[in-house]
């Protein structure tokens, strides 16, 4: 999660807070479901397209029900999947974190993998048979009548590109196991969830629906803005207009929309504010649209200010007059 914060914007309150107010969170953080009027959620899936904020949200919830008090609280063991590095985009990889942080946090199930482990040795971790015996002691363990409730998370189930039926097939299997388990997952609306094992248990979030966190997310933007010189609160008005309507609640959008912005600044060091409105107005809504549009920028390498351009002409022809005069 550090990581992932370290490249990326760090955690807002305001991105994924919203949701704790909801009936969806609060049926998936309820485990008396005797006499409860909430409806039945142990597997939570927060779908949405690139850029709409899923990973920040997980980490987010994460954060919240790591944070409980409480002594009896449930653990969490999360994984997040990266399809660019093959050591974090596998079925293995992912179970043998979120088995590795479940031992963690309740030692006494350690004594399931030790079976395991005494009859088959070191090859119990290599080879092809790795996820089918990992998934045999897990499931073991979800057996346990000593097992403390546990949330399990995987971010980004679409970016597992190794066995990633056999992770979802361990998904499903294990509510079936105990009624100690609930699963939190990530994914792009690719992934297919919904089978009749998970039925009556499955609730859909889909992260593009949720306004309020990109509109957060948009007012950090704007608030580091307000601290550069030529941003008014004129400017920062027409900004924030212009942004609001070509976002249509994607994160990605945002955070590319303001490197633009934060380009342009770096480049032409005195442009004015009034050009950062007329940057977003250029900038095409959705993901694919704005890629063409980065990259026609990029091919073309023009600065904006037609001022900066005449002053650098100027200064090379006051150059190139004083290396031709007689010295």
């Amino acid at each position: 999660m550090k990581k992932i914060e370290q490249n990326k914007d760090a955690l807002l309150d305001g991105a994924y807070k919203c949701i704790l107010d909801t009936e969806v969170y609060a049926a998936f953080t309820s485990w008396s479901e005797n006499g409860s009027a909430l409806p039945s959620c142990r597997l939570l899936w927060v779908k949405g397209h690139a850029g709409t904020g899923k990973t920040m949200l997980i980490m987010g919830i994460i954060r919240e029900l790591s944070s409980r008090s409480a002594k009896l609280a449930p653990c969490v063991s999360h994984f997040f999947c990266q399809g660019t590095d093959t050591a974090l985009n596998s079925a293995t990889a992912t179970l043998r974190s979120l088995i590795w942080l479940l031992l963690v946090q309740q030692p006494h199930l350690i004594s399931h993998l030790r079976s395991k482990h005494k009859n088959a040795g070191s090859s119990l971790f290599q080879g092809d048979t790795t996820f089918i015996a990992l998934s045999n002691a897990f499931e073991s363990m979800l057996k346990d009548p000593d097992l403390s409730p546990m949330y399990f998370v995987i971010d980004a189930l679409d970016e597992c590109q190794q066995d990633p039926a056999d992770l979802i097939k361990l998904i499903t299997s294990s509510l079936a196991l105990s009624d100690k388990v609930k699963w939190l997952v990530s994914s792009r609306p690719t992934v297919e969830l919904k089978t009749p094992d998970t039925a009556g248990s499955l609730v859909e979030l889909d992260a593009q629906q949720l306004e309020g966190p990109v509109n957060a997310y948009i007012d950090h933007k704007l608030s580091i803005l307000k601290t550069r010189e030529r941003y008014d609160d004129c400017v920062l008005a027409r900004v924030a207009v212009e942004v609001r309507q070509r976002a249509e609640n994607t994160f990605l959008w945002v955070a590319l929309a303001f490197k633009a912005l934060d380009a342009e600044d770096r480049t032409l060091s005195y442009v004015h504010g009034t050009y950062a409105v007329d940057i977003i107005k250029e900038i095409p809504p959705g993901l694919s649209q704005l890629y063409n549009h980065m990259m026609a920028r990029i091919e073309k390498g023009m600065r904006r200010d037609p001022q900066y351009c005449e002053g650098v002409l100027a200064v090379a022809t006051s150059h190139s007059a004083l290396s031709a005069s007689p010295s």
